[in-house]
């Protein structure tokens, strides 16, 4: 079950669950995220059962108007500007912008676990033979939340406090 827009309110009234959040963020069943930096694949990764190696990441500047250029057919990672701090009995599921979907882009992301503290990063892929612009602070993706019943230990892994790589 998600949360709705009352119940939202009040855990960032309360208990500061996202920050900084500007009224127009908050929807009836998520609040909306907002690109800061941008960031291109500078190398390859490898997963294996014991050992992980992530990617080397370079930034990409946006223009002079503020705005970043997605170039067709690639993969970029960015952050958002908000920060999560989430308690022990909630979880985060993030969604693109319906407009991101009707421009080709896609958003790959995964659970914000409880007891995670930092930005969010999320995969960006313009699946599109166009360019796609988004200015730095536009909403590009939702994140909503859902309750989590028991005991939870909260998130303790390699990314909290909103590491990059």
């Amino acid at each position: 079950m998600f949360l709705g827009e009352e119940e939202i309110r009040r855990l960032i009234r309360e208990k500061q669950i996202l920050a900084p959040v500007e009224e127009g963020q908050i929807q009836p069943a998520g609040v909306d995220l907002r690109i800061d930096e941008l960031y291109v694949f500078a190398s390859s990764g490898k997963l294996e059962i014991q050992r992980r190696d992530n990617p080397s990441l370079a930034k990409v500047s946006p223009n002079r108007e503020g705005k970043y250029e997605v170039l067709p057919r690639k993969s970029y990672v960015f952050s958002t500007i908000e920060e999560v701090n989430m308690p022990l009995n909630l979880l985060g599921v993030l969604f693109p912008r319906s407009t991101l979907i009707r421009s080709g882009v896609i958003i790959g992301s995964a659970l914000v676990d409880p007891g995670y503290v930092g930005k969010l990063h999320m995969l960006m892929f313009n699946s599109s033979e166009f360019p796609f612009e988004v200015e730095r602070g536009a909403r590009v993706a939702q994140i909503s939340f859902s309750k989590v019943e028991g005991i939870s230990k909260g998130y303790s892994g390699y990314y909290q406090g909103g590491r990059v790589v």
